[in-house]
């Protein structure tokens, strides 16, 4: 099984224990926050990610500062691993700046959260019926050319 196969049913947990209030859907900025973060993870690095994230301003309605503790919890409970209080993901990276294996850790953890998330989100603007699928056989009335 794939690690973010692994990681999903966890972060399926922690938006259900942790994100949500007392509504049943999540606000949209917690995609847009994971989106950034993985963007960033690609763009600037495992350190300077993780470090903006934790140590960056909490303007919005979402806590950077919660995805990086949600992000290394999820790659902690998939170990088996019991966290510290006081440990978090810049603590981690920092202890290992270069470890490749917890940068792919934390990449699938975004990814596995991202996924999650979507199950959560509410999409007010999808008012659209839903889509048939395309298939290779025209349906009646549709134009096909003779040969």
């Amino acid at each position: 099984m794939k690690q973010i196969e692994r990681y999903i049913p966890i972060a399926i947990d922690l938006i259900d224990d942790f994100i949500l209030k007392d509504a049943n859907v999540v606000a949209p900025e917690w995609d847009n926050c994971v989106s950034n973060f993985g963007a960033a993870m690609r763009q600037m690095g495992m350190l300077t990610a993780v470090t903006a994230f934790s140590l960056g301003s909490e303007a919005s309605k979402v806590s950077k500062k919660n995805l990086m503790r949600y992000l290394l919890r999820i790659i902690r409970l998939e170990q088996g691993s019991v966290l510290p209080a006081e440990q978090d993901l810049l603590t981690e990276v920092r202890n290992n700046p270069s470890d490749k294996m917890l940068q792919r850790q934390i990449i699938d953890a975004t990814i596995a959260m991202k996924l999650a998330l979507r199950l959560f989100i509410d999409n007010p603007d999808n008012d659209e019926p839903e889509k048939q699928p395309i298939t290779e056989e025209p349906k009646d009335g549709d134009h096909q050319e003779e040969e």
